[in-house]
């Protein structure tokens, strides 16, 4: 009896080995994080792997919505020249595949997953690559789409890329990319209340602040969530 459970213990053991080194999949290159204009109407995010086993893999791609702004959806293009599967709120699993030699890279052109998009708003989706032999044996990368008028800059650089105080005392600059032209700001003191507003009119804009007191303050443009925070001390 004492054998036999000794030799079950080595074949489990065995398998348990044998389940953790069946990895066969690396993540070399993707997109975390993406951002688009509203106008665009779809953004792309990239990725690629690597076949690190010692054998040709057969796979297949699957796309799965975590979180859709209104008027998202997701979908993916999988293999060069291959299939570009609908945008859809719900899970997609790839028809096609694609094969990698043992030691192969895949190309960038080999997937692209995308998010369509009506309006502005924030959404991410799951992409997994998945060796159609066993669907354990796969990668998986999360992507966040940021729509905004901000595009390529991103909502978290609005602080770094488009406020500067050229003087504390009497001047505040403002410098902004083209699009956000035409775009109305408004100030806010530390409580919420309303100090006034303007029409940005070009990439740099100079408020006059020479009136206002010691403290916090906050810049809101239109459409965008994310405020500006500056502080006046004298």
């Amino acid at each position: 009896m004492l054998l036999k459970l000794r030799i079950l213990f080595v074949i489990a053991l065995t398998l348990s080995f044998f389940e953790l080194k069946s990895q066969s999949l690396e993540l070399i290159t993707s997109d975390k994080k993406v951002f688009e204009k509203p106008d665009a109407g779809y953004v792309n995010a990239y990725a690629t792997i690597k076949n690190i086993s010692n054998t040709k893999l057969t796979l297949k791609a699957k796309c799965q919505p975590l979180n859709l702004a209104s008027g998202h959806t997701v979908a993916f293009c999988f293999v060069e020249g291959g299939i570009c599967f609908p945008p859809s709120t719900g899970q997609t699993i790839s028809t096609n595949t694609l094969d990698l030699v043992a030691g192969a890279t895949s190309k960038k052109a080999d997937f692209n997953g995308q998010l369509y998009f009506d309006n502005e708003g924030t959404s991410s989706a799951r992409y997994t690559f998945f060796n159609v032999l066993n669907e354990n044996d796969k990668v998986t990368f999360d992507v966040t789409f940021v729509i905004s008028v901000l595009g390529g800059v991103g909502e978290e650089a609005i602080e770094k890329t488009l406020i500067s105080i050229v003087n504390s005392q009497n001047n505040l600059t403002l410098n902004v990319p083209e699009y956000l032209i035409s775009k109305t700001f408004s100030l806010f003191d530390s409580n919420g209340n309303f100090i006034s507003s303007n029409i940005i009119s070009n990439n740099q804009t100079n408020i006059l602040i020479s009136n206002y007191s010691n403290g916090i303050y906050f810049i809101k443009f239109d459409g965008i969530e994310k405020s500006i925070k500056f502080s006046i001390a004298r």
